[in-house]
């Protein structure tokens, strides 16, 4: 009898185990960090130290934070690396040979490159040691059903017989590209990016083309990464087959598809053969999340939720909110237990003004914040130009059987 029960006791620990890893039920740890930051969150260890990952196939290469540099067995300096998404630092160094493991997926030895972590993290609400770029994660297939994202290996992956293919182009940096047609420019390619929470990054020259076709609108400037940069919106896109209205984009030098529209998809991606695979359960979406307190947070596993970016004479600048001040609650709702997207939902409720509860130091205060911001959105369009027209029907005929 007790052998069956610890034979039975066993059998439980390793189901658990499974799903764990395998993502097969909701403690699936990517749908895990996928709700806390938006992003692909997992533990791994390289080099044999425990790290925090993030799953980013828009760097090209792997990176791990500098204050963990002296733990690994060998380097040297390389200055002004660029890894292909725009990750620049003055300060790099190189490492040969190192052995990366996360989760369930193959050990790999590879190049990994040490650099500070702390703007990407602030950049990207996260708290990560390691990022893991398409080097590492190109033999993995991307998947994304019904809200839920995960990384699995080519060995478990199944074509479902009604999802639709589209070809995919790499870059010279390995990078996995989607087309995206866009009213006045075309088919572009953008930069398949599960490390960016957003919705589109863009560059500014295609973004001045969208605004004198009025297929744009600028909705307000916010600061990203010390610089000036700007919010907009597009009228209309079409990605992967699948039309989408109203798109938020960030201006910046490269062109990325983000979390942000990529869960409004079912697709999955396999990376080495340039293709996705696109349910037609899909549906066209006409309106996003657009944040109007001005503030960004990030989780930290020791603190909860902490305030990490605030927008300058946005409702919380005004309201006096600091960076680093924990949030204890949003309208009502224990903040610490609220998933990344819940977050974003509540504060994108424009003329609403909701009770927040503010930790700044060892001081606790009640704050009504008011959800005021200087645009509308979605945005009142005016008539298309011809030249868009002209593109919009070109569109329309190419997707006739």
């Amino acid at each position: 009898m007790l052998y069956v029960i610890n034979h039975v006791c066993c059998l439980l620990c390793w189901l658990l185990l499974r799903t764990s890893v395998f993502g097969e039920e909701p403690c699936d740890p990517f749908f895990e960090g996928f709700k806390r930051t938006g992003s692909l969150i997992a533990d791994g260890i390289v080099a044999g130290i425990p790290v925090n990952c993030s799953l980013d196939s828009g760097l090209s290469i792997s990176v791990i934070d500098l204050d963990l540099a002296p733990k690994l067995p060998q380097q040297h300096r390389e200055p002004d690396v660029k890894t292909g998404s725009g990750f620049q630092a003055t300060k790099v160094l190189s490492y040969q040979n190192i052995d990366r493991h996360c989760l369930n997926f193959p050990t790999k030895t590879q190049q990994i490159l040490a650099m500070d972590l702390s703007d990407y993290n602030v950049d990207h609400g996260i708290f990560a040691d390691v990022v893991l770029g398409v080097d590492y994660l190109q033999p993995l297939i991307f998947e994304f059903r019904s809200g839920r994202p995960r990384f699995i290996p080519r060995s478990e992956f199944v074509i479902d017989n009604d999802a639709t293919s589209h070809t995919l182009k790499r870059d010279g940096a390995d990078h996995t590209n989607a087309f995206v047609d866009l009213m006045v420019l075309g088919h572009r390619e953008f930069v398949i990016a599960t490390g960016f929470s957003d919705f589109l990054s863009i560059p500014s020259d295609w973004i001045k083309r969208l605004l004198t076709a009025v297929e744009a609108v600028r909705l307000q400037d916010f600061p990203v990464e010390d610089s000036d940069k700007s919010l907009y919106v597009i009228r209309e896109i079409q990605v992967l087959g699948i039309k989408m209205q109203n798109v938020p984009v960030v201006e910046s030098d490269f062109n990325l598809i983000g979390m942000g529209l990529m869960r409004h998809l079912d697709f999955s991606v396999d990376f080495e053969n340039s293709v996705a695979h696109v349910l037609p359960s899909s549906r066209s979406v006409d309106s996003f999340e657009v944040d109007a307190s001005g503030l960004q947070t990030v989780f930290q596993p020791e603190r909860g939720l902490i305030i990490s970016r605030l927008m300058p004479d946005s409702p919380a600048d005004k309201h006096k909110l600091q960076v680093g001040d924990q949030l204890l609650e949003i309208d009502g709702q224990i903040a610490s237990e609220l998933s990344f997207w819940e977050i974003r939902n509540l504060l994108s409720q424009t003329g609403k003004t909701i009770p927040l509860k503010v930790k700044s130091g060892e001081q606790v205060r009640d704050i009504q914040l008011p959800l005021s911001r200087k645009f509308e959105y979605p945005p009142k369009w005016k008539p298309r130009s011809t030249q868009a027209e002209d593109f919009l029907k070109s569109l329309q005929h190419e997707s006739k059987p």
